[in-house]
């Protein structure tokens, strides 16, 4: 076991530094502990310290001195031997620990302002700092920058816990509830304005929707079934964000999706996925900040899909750009377990990792009931020549490299819209990939497939079998 002794160090936040050794901790898949004061480190295991430590307390017994870099040289992406890492230039080798609090805290993004951000404070892919690393899992590969170390010091570290099944992956399947019904007068209104503007996909979405309407036949877009047949066939089942309408603390913003997730048939389709296991979870609007319009958001799911709404994710990726830890605190606040609302707006990490991060140990220390974040790798969007930020010919190798990598031990959650099952008209060639690349890892042996609720327990689990405690500051 490993026992992280933290001591003073040139971080402006030792919180996120203090994270960082947690994150690594759990990554390395060991018991741990983090302390401030090295007397009171139990006799057993392997101490490691980082940051100005006063090393006479622990003479005699095994240790590791981590070399903080300081403001030597600020954190980037790094090669050291066959790995990405993420850290400062030490004096002796890299400084991860930084370069995990740097990507923990998203200190990495503060470069970009102005005119590098939307008008929701997002940063397009194609000006993200960390671009050309968007399919490298920096975090994990510092933690095994970390692992060489200590296993070339002390020997090999014992594995006390892995998150999914001994060291199979996971697959997460998500569905945001935008636009499924075509039906409806604002999107079929919609395709036909795009069509008159020249966006011939739109047209034939429009010539589908006033078809099928006059017809009386099933609407094109309304594919909650048909999700979940191709679940059934996958033996696995997924999670559905559902956006829960506008309230008095979440105001409509023109960009929210145009449903009423109140009138029929929404209520009875949500009960009778969430009855037969699928989960349901909160799609936030974009004017939904703070812990009051979470909640409300919560409490309006919770009795439309007759079961209790424990994880989110915002529209637009809209909720956790500007102050996420300030967005995923409000969120644990008011209820809310995990979110799934991190993404870099193309194939990817935005943060570096591709395992879930705990971020409630900055507010809340102890990871048995804590905040778990799943960064969200793989949209149908960003699969999509037409839409992807990507060069076409980058779209593939970049889908497999996250399949690879979660198949390491890894996560993959995927994000395939409710309409895009019907992959024509304004989505056609949305189902490409995940029929191609996505469908055969249902039997894939390093994987397992879980919903978003699941995977979040079982990362809360295997922090809390790794997690021996310590002391706070």
């Amino acid at each position: 076991m490993l026992r992280f002794v933290l001591g003073s160090t040139s971080a402006k936040d030792p919180a996120f530094i203090r994270q960082a050794l947690f994150e690594l901790g759990v990554r390395l898949n060991v018991q741990f502990s983090i302390h401030v004061d090295p007397v009171t480190i139990p006799e057993d295991g392997v101490i490691v310290l980082y940051g100005s430590v006063a090393t006479e307390k622990v003479r005699g017994r095994n240790l590791l001195q981590l070399r903080e870099a300081g403001s030597a040289a600020p954190c980037a992406p790094r090669r050291v031997g066959d790995l990405w890492c993420f850290g400062q230039e030490a004096e002796a080798g890299l400084d991860v620990v930084a370069g995990t609090a740097t990507l923990l805290s998203f200190q990495h993004e503060t470069g970009c302002v102005g005119l590098a951000r939307d008008g929701l404070d997002r940063i397009p892919a194609q000006a993200h700092p960390l671009r050309e690393h968007f399919q490298e899992p920096l975090v994990e590969n510092n933690a095994r920058y970390l692992r060489q170390i200590l296993e070339g010091r002390f020997g090999d570290l014992p594995i006390a816990s892995t998150p999914w099944e001994g060291t199979r992956g996971a697959l997460v399947l998500t569905h945001d509830v935008d636009g499924p019904q075509l039906h409806a007068p604002f999107p079929l209104l919609r395709s036909l304005a795009k069509g008159l503007l020249g966006q011939r996909r739109e047209m034939e979405s429009f010539q589908l929707g006033a078809l099928t309407l006059l017809c009386r036949r099933r609407d094109p877009y309304w594919n909650f079934e048909d999700w979940a047949e191709l679940e059934t066939l996958m033996g696995t089942r997924s999670t559905f964000y559902v956006y829960p309408g506008p309230g008095p603390a979440a105001p409509r913003h023109f960009h929210d999706p145009h449903y009423d997730s109140h009138r029929s048939p929404f209520p009875e389709t949500l009960a009778a996925l969430s009855g037969r296991g699928w989960e349901i979870a909160v799609h936030h609007g974009i004017k939904a900040h703070g812990a009051a319009a979470y909640a409300e958001s919560r409490d309006v799911l919770t009795r439309l899909g007759g079961a209790t709404v424990s994880g989110s994710r915002s529209h637009y990726w809209s909720g956790v750009w500007k102050e996420p830890f300030e967005a995923w605190k409000a969120m644990d606040q008011a209820g809310f377990d995990c979110d799934a609302s991190l993404t870099p707006q193309s194939l990817g990490y935005r943060g570096g990792t591709m395992l879930p991060t705990m971020p409630s140990m900055t507010w809340r220390p102890g990871p048995d009931h804590g905040f778990v974040v799943l960064p969200t790798a793989l949209m149908d969007a960003y699969a999509h020549p037409a839409f992807s930020p990507l060069d076409p010919e980058r779209i593939h190798p970049a889908v497999d490299r996250l399949i690879a990598n979660a198949r390491r031990g890894g996560l993959l959650v995927t994000d395939w819209h409710v309409r895009t099952f019907l992959n024509a008209g304004a989505h056609e060639g949305m189902l490409d990939v995940f029929m191609e690349k996505i469908w055969g890892l249902a039997s894939d042996p390093d994987l397992v497939l879980m919903t978003a609720r699941e995977a979040a327990a079982r990362w809360r689990a295997h922090c809390a079998r790794c997690w021996l405690g310590g002391e706070d500051r």
